[in-house]
């Protein structure tokens, strides 16, 4: 059972939570049997690791400097993303498999993966523009919001941290509300569900 992680945060580069919680998500899953990649950004550390815990962390530069424009640097870093999952599918193959995004800054990538090899993909949700925005209509927030919609269109599975975050994708983005589960992460238990789920997910796909 093979999970890739794709998070364009993840220790030693923390920019917020996010990337504890990958990494955290990441080394429990490996204790239960899973192979886990981490496909993820870093400013100078470049291709596969292998760490302690067993997870593998595969790191990728970008050409563009993020402030440039957010959006560019986004598409770039998701065309290495990209790059990196191929290599990583082209080494082990894509059964068993599934592809987990972590936020709209992954969206392209997950899903040209998605509909290229056939993978399921789960779209884990922090937080949405309209938070982080206060709902602004800017040309740069509709375009976040557009990535949004797009990733919880082609997503097999949602995941958000909260029922409140859950109800307002619903109502924002029109997502029936048997898409999205919510893990409290949080609970105690929140690695155990995590590893039904997955496990679950594979069962559906790959039986």
């Amino acid at each position: 059972m093979k999970v890739i992680l794709l998070s364009w945060e993840f220790p030693p580069r923390i920019v917020g939570e996010m990337a504890i919680y990958v990494n955290s998500l990441a080394s429990n899953l490996v204790k239960k049997g899973f192979n886990v990649y981490v496909v993820t950004y870093h400013d100078s550390l470049n291709g596969l690791s292998t760490y302690e815990d067993g997870v593998k962390v595969f790191r990728v530069n970008n050409p563009v400097d993020c402030h440039t424009n957010v959006l560019t640097w986004s598409l770039t870093l998701n065309g290495n993303f990209e790059k990196a999952v191929v290599e990583i599918l082209e080494k082990e193959g894509s059964n068993q498999t599934i592809i987990d995004a972590h936020e709209w800054l992954t969206v392209s990538a997950a899903v040209s993966i998605k509909k290229t090899f056939d993978i399921p993909l789960i779209f884990t949700i922090h937080s949405i523009e309209d938070y982080r925005s206060n709902y602004a209509e800017t040309p740069l927030s509709i375009t976040i919001k557009s990535l949004e919609w797009l990733g919880i269109y082609v997503a097999d599975k949602v995941i958000v941290r909260s029922e409140n975050l859950k109800k307002d994708l619903c109502n924002l983005y029109r997502v029936p509300k048997d898409k999205i589960t919510v893990v409290d992460w949080f609970n105690p238990s929140w690695i155990d569900n995590m590893v039904s789920l997955y496990r679950e997910f594979l069962s559906k796909n790959f039986s």
